[in-house]
């Protein structure tokens, strides 16, 4: 029998999907990769997997790429895992490290410095780790390593927050796609597995053991930060999104 291959992001904040597919007893039926953001875009774009919890900028690259379920990886306020770390105002650095594991995010700090008519700091690609930065120097950080940097540097800046900010709208970091033909009893399926795993945000955030941070952290991490119903206002941010991303020069 031929599974359906799934590309999963790595990170804490995709757990109540993995769960809500373990709970749904739908495992069994696909074959599940997991990945960094950029990793599963790839996969993808490459057309190695069905479907991709991927960075929504990919969109911009697959004319044949659509939505799938009603969810996703966003935020309706500060995101905390999508940050600019440094010593300085960010508007007047000299050089931001980006950490290349999302697509998505390296163009969205782009967008954010054009819209606040910023001068654009020199931007490197790199692996970034806390206790790096010199003056005059910040580091993009995604993800589950971005937490250990909280309280190291006096200047946060979360995009999400200054994406809404900016532009009134919410903000999607990651989405279901495929590049496949509607099934409908499939996208019900996940919609319903990805649903259950929302409803038991709790149990997921005792599950899953992260050093540094207890299952408190976990649930508020889940239900203040990361938003994962793909609404409207959420729609209307990625759209907006998506053109500033085609507009921008290449690195």
């Amino acid at each position: 029998m031929h599974k359906t291959s799934i590309s999963l992001v790595s990170y804490w904040n995709t757990r109540p999907f993995l769960f809500g597919l373990q709970k749904s007893g739908l495992t069994e039926f696909f074959e599940v990769f997991l990945d960094t953001p950029s990793a599963g875009g790839k996969r993808l774009m490459n057309n190695e997997v069905d479907i991709a919890l991927a960075p929504v900028i990919t969109l911009n690259s697959m004319a044949d790429a659509r939505l799938l379920t009603h969810y996703c990886i966003g935020a309706a306020g500060s995101v905390r895992t999508v940050c600019l770390f440094s010593h300085e105002p960010p508007e007047t650095l000299r050089k931001v490290y980006l950490d290349a594991h999302s697509l998505t995010s390296v163009r969205l700090i782009r967008i954010i410095y054009s819209l606040n008519n910023w001068s654009e700091p020199e931007w490197i690609s790199a692996d970034v780790h806390p206790g790096m930065l010199q003056s005059g120097e910040g580091a993009l950080v995604i993800g589950d390593k971005s937490f250990p940097w909280h309280g190291q540097y006096p200047y946060v800046l979360d995009l999400a927050e200054e994406w809404i900010r900016l532009t009134d709208t919410d903000f999607v970091f990651a989405a279901w796609i495929t590049r496949k033909e509607r099934d409908e009893e499939l996208e019900k399926k996940l919609n319903d597995a990805f649903e259950t795993g929302l409803q038991h945000l709790k149990e997921v955030a005792e599950l899953v053991s992260v050093e540094g941070l207890s299952a408190a952290d976990l649930f508020t991490y889940y239900t203040r930060h990361i938003s994962y119903r793909l609404d409207d206002r959420k729609k209307a941010g990625m759209e907006l999104y998506l053109r500033h991303a085609a507009a921008l020069p290449l690195l």
